[in-house]
């Protein structure tokens, strides 16, 4: 199989650059990777490169062979190494290898004589190829030092057509083991809710709990009709003045014919005691409940025991006169004090009672 190196003058032996496209470089003696001559690619800010054209035709593979070395202990500048495709107008069709190598990665040529050895394949030329181009490019680094370009190549072996046809698939391999399994992933949406399940039985009932407060009381109602007062009506036990008509207690006035205790209104016109409420605010007689408390009258159940009258619930049980408030609600009557305030009625009445006196 022969293999042929596409590149001229790779070794720079001629001691010139030609035919290579360059930028900031030249051929140097003073080191080599071999033979006498070497590219020297100048370092600091510049940009530098050598370049070179080859012929080649689609489906193409090539080996890609460069030697680089740095003059002196300044750090060597990052260099790219490419392999580009381009047909017969020169229009790109793509890469077919780009290596970059980092900042210093490549070694002093002072030191023993070292060089950093560069061995690339390339991907085939896509259709259309005529021509390929090599470019090996130090990028720009303030202070970096000057590289060393030896022995380029791209080889090509003659024996080498387009691909042929893909083989027929080999059989199916036995599966490998069941790898450990992975973590669990992020928990999805949750899905529409389903039907309500059957209601379950009623549980125990709970304790109940405190009582609120009271509400606001209501509005009063509207007044019902007056009562029927069949009951007041019936003067039988007012028509009858047995106890009335005994006038002995009555007919004693020596209490009521001495009117110098009623004459006297200074008592009653002095409002100073009822205004004072000193007295009625002030409970501790009310407070002291030793009095209530001591139930000798109320724990005698003689009276109390004797359940005939109260046992008998008709009359009480008939609440329709009592759940009447119509008479009650209206406070009417009793607002109105003017009867009671005018005392002329009782002064009437005063001396009505001493003229009977008189009379007897």
């Amino acid at each position: 199989m022969a293999i042929r190196d596409l590149i001229v003058n790779g070794d720079f032996e001629s001691g010139t650059l030609s035919p290579w496209i360059i930028l900031n470089a030249s051929t140097t003696v003073t080191f080599s990777h071999s033979g006498y001559f070497s590219a020297q690619l100048f370092g600091g800010d510049l940009n530098s490169f050598i370049g070179q054209f080859v012929p080649a035709s689609a489906g193409q593979s090539f080996e890609l062979i460069v030697s680089l070395s740095k003059i002196g202990v300044n750090p060597s500048p990052p260099v790219t190494i490419q392999v580009t495709y381009f047909d017969s107008l020169f229009n790109f069709l793509g890469f077919g290898k780009l290596t970059n190598i980092a900042t210093e990665r490549v070694p002093n040529v002072e030191n023993n004589v070292t060089w950093l050895e560069v061995y690339q394949t390339t991907s085939p030329a896509p259709a259309g190829t005529t021509q390929a181009f090599v470019l090996i490019n130090k990028l720009p680094l303030t202070g970096s030092a000057d590289i060393l370009v030896d022995d380029v190549s791209l080889l090509l072996s003659e024996a080498m057509g387009s691909p042929g046809p893909t083989g027929p698939t080999g059989p199916t391999g036995v599966t490998g083991p069941t790898g450990v399994t992975g973590p669990t992933g992020v928990t999805g949406p949750t899905g529409v809710t389903g039907p309500t399940g059957v209601t379950g039985p009623t549980g125990v009932t709970g304790p109940t709990g405190v009582t609120g407060p009271t509400g606001v009381t209501g509005p009063t109602g509207v007044t019902g009709p007056t009562g029927d007062w069949a009951y007041w009506r019936n003067w039988t036990y007012w028509r009858d003045w047995a106890y009335w008509r005994n006038w002995a207690y009555w007919r004693n006035w020596a209490y009521w014919r001495h009117w110098a205790y009623w004459r006297d209104w200074t008592y009653w016109r002095d409002w100073t005691y009822w205004r004072d409420w000193a007295y009625w605010r002030h409970w501790p007689y009310w407070r002291n409940w030793a009095y209530w408390r001591d139930w000798p009258y109320w724990r005698d159940w003689p009276y109390w025991r004797d359940w005939a009258y109260w046992r008998d619930w008709a009359y009480w049980r008939n609440w329709t006169y009592w759940r009447h408030w119509t008479y009650w609600r209206d406070w009417t009557y009793w607002r109105n004090w003017t009867y009671w305030r005018n005392w002329a009625y009782w002064t009437i009445m005063c001396i009505c009672g001493y003229l009977v006196f008189l009379i007897k």
